[in-house]
C-alpha cells in the first residue's frame, strides 16, 4: 500500500501518543484511537486548534480510521490537519506535503484513483520544491504514485514511478538500506501484476535478502515479502511452492504480533486460496474461516478485509459446486462493501462480477448478465476500457451471447 507518515510527538509527558502508535502496530485500531483522542484532548486544551501538534495528532486520527477501513473517517481527519497546517506554515512545507500523501492514501484506499493521483502530485510539488529531487520524502511521493497506477492497471506507469523512487533512495541512502527493500518489493508487485512473474520473483528475492541483512527472519518486511514471494509462485501454478513460502510468512506474523492480527489474517487468506487451488477445498475453507474469525475480532464486520474473505469463501463454495452457498457468501461481501464504500468501488465491482459467474454456473443468464453489466460499469468508469477487469467482464457477457446464441440456433 501507498507510503504514510505516522506523525509522532514523543516526549515524557506525551504518553497517549505512544500508547496509540503501540496499539496500532499491534492492530489494536480501536484502542489507539481512543489513546489519540485523549491526546488530542491535552493538546486542544494545552496549545489550542492552531498548533502542530494538534494537527500531528489528526494525522495519527486519520491514519487509525483508515487501517480500520473507515475511509470517509479518516479524510476528515487529514483534511483537518491540513487546514492546520495550511495556516501555520503555508503551503510549502513537509507537514503539508506529508498530509497530502496522507489524502492521497486515504482516496487511493476509497478506489478513486484520480483523486489519489491529485494529491500524491500536489504534494510531490511540495517536497521537489522543498528538497529537490534527491530526497526522501519525494522517493516516498514517487512510491505512492507507483501504487496508485499500479491500482489503474497502468503498470508500465507505476514501473517508471517505482524507478524514480528507487533512485532516489538509492542515492540519498545507498544500496544498503530496507526503503530500497521495500521499493524492490513494490517493483515485483508490479511485474507479476503484468504477468511476468519470473522478473517478480527476482525483485522479492533481492528485496528478501536486503531484509534479512538487516532484520531478523521475525520482522514484518521479511515476512511480507515471503507473503509476495507466496504470491508469485501461486500465480505461476506452483501451489507447493507457494504453501511454502506463505508458512514462512504466517511463523513469522505469529511471532511478532500473535495469532489475532491483520497479517496473521491476510496470510491465513494466502493459504486458503493455494489450497483451493490445488483443489483441497476442505483446507481452503479452514483457512478463510481462521482469516475471517480473526478480521471480524480486529475490525467487526464492515471492514473491507472481511469481505474479501466472505468473497474467498464464496469462490470455495462455488469451485465446490455449490452456488446458492456461494451466492449468500458473495451477498455479504457486497454488503459490506457498499457500506464501505460507494458502488463505484473496484472491490463492488469484483463481487458483482462475482456473483454473475455463480448466477450463470446456475443457469439463470438474465441474472447473470444484471450482474456482470454493474460491474462493467464501475470498471469502465473507475479503470478504463483496456484495464484487463473491464476485459475480462465484456469477455465474460460475451460468453453467455455466444451460449444464448447458439440455443437460438439450436431451436
Amino acid at each position: 500500500m501507498p507510503y504514510l507518515l505516522l506523525l509522532l510527538v514523543l516526549s515524557f509527558i506525551d504518553m497517549p501518543h505512544t500508547f496509540a502508535s503501540t496499539q496500532k502496530t499491534q492492530g489494536n485500531y480501536g484502542q489507539a484511537i481512543t489513546y489519540y483522542e485523549k491526546a488530542l484532548a491535552n493538546d486542544l486544551k494545552t496549545f489550542g486548534p492552531a498548533h502542530p501538534s494538534v494537527a500531528i495528532t489528526w494525522n495519527n486520527l486519520g491514519r487509525a480510521w483508515q487501517a480500520k477501513g473507515d475511509y470517509g473517517q479518516a479524510i476528515t481527519y487529514y483534511e483537518k490537519a491540513l487546514a492546520s497546517d495550511l495556516k501555520g506554515f503555508g503551503p510549502a512545507h513537509p507537514n503539508v506535503a506529508t498530509t497530502w500523501n496522507n489524502l492521497g492514501a486515504a482516496w487511493h484506499d476509497k478506489g478513486d484513483y484520480a483523486q489519489a493521483i491529485t494529491y500524491y502530485e500536489k504534494a510531490l510539488a511540495s517536497d521537489l520544491k522543498a528538497f529537490g529531487p534527491d530526497h526522501p520524502s519525494v522517493a516516498r511521493t514517487w512510491n505512492n504514485l507507483g501504487e496508485t497506477w499500479r491500482a489503474k492497471g497502468e503498470y508500465g506507469q507505476a514501473i517508471a514511478y517505482y524507478e524514480k523512487a528507487l533512485a532516489g533512495n538509492l542515492k540519498a541512502f545507498g544500496p544498503d538500506h530496507p526503503s530500497i527493500a521495500t521499493i524492490w518489493n513494490n517493483l515485483g508487485l508490479a511485474w507479476r501484476a503484468k504477468g511476468e512473474y519470473e522478473q517478480a520473483i527476482a525483485y522479492y528475492e533481492k528485496a528478501l535478502t536486503r531484509f534479512l541483512k538487516s532484520f531478523s527472519p521475525a520482522h514484518p518486511n521479511v515476512a511480507t515479502t515471503w507473503n509476495n514471494l507466496g504470491g508469485a509462485w501461486d500465480a505461476k501454478g506452483n501451489y507447493g511452492q507457494a504453501i511454502a513460502h506463505y508458512e514462512k510468512a504466517l511463523a513469522s506474523f505469529i511471532k511478532i504480533f500473535g495469532p489475532d492480527h491483520p497479517s496473521v489474517a491476510t496470510t491465513w487468506n494466502n493459504l486458503g486460496k493455494a489450497w483451493r487451488a490445488k483443489g483441497d477445498y476442505a483446507q481452503a475453507t479452514a483457512y478463510y474461516e481462521k482469516a475471517l474469525a480473526s478480521d471480524i475480532k480486529s475490525f467487526g464486520s464492515d471492514h473491507p478485509s472481511v469481505a474479501i474473505t466472505w468473497n474467498n469463501l464464496g469462490a470455495v463454495w462455488r469451485a465446490k459446486g455449490d452456488d446458492d452457498q456461494a451466492i449468500a457468501y458473495y451477498e455479504k461481501a457486497l454488503a459490506s462493501y457498499i457500506r464501505t464504500f460507494s458502488p463505484a468501488h473496484p472491490s463492488v465491482a469484483i463481487t458483482w462480477n462475482n456473483l454473475g459467474r455463480a448466477w450463470r454456473s446456475k443457469g439463470d443468464y438474465a441474472q447473470a448478465v444484471s450482474y456482470y453489466n454493474k460491474s462493467l460499469a464501475v470498471f469502465t468508469k473507475v479503470l478504463g476500457e483496456q484495464h484487463p477487469h473491464t476485459l475480462q467482464v465484456k469477455e465474460n457477457i460475451a460468453f453467455i451471447k455466444r451460449k444464448q446464441n447458439r440455443a437460438f440456433a439450436d431451436l
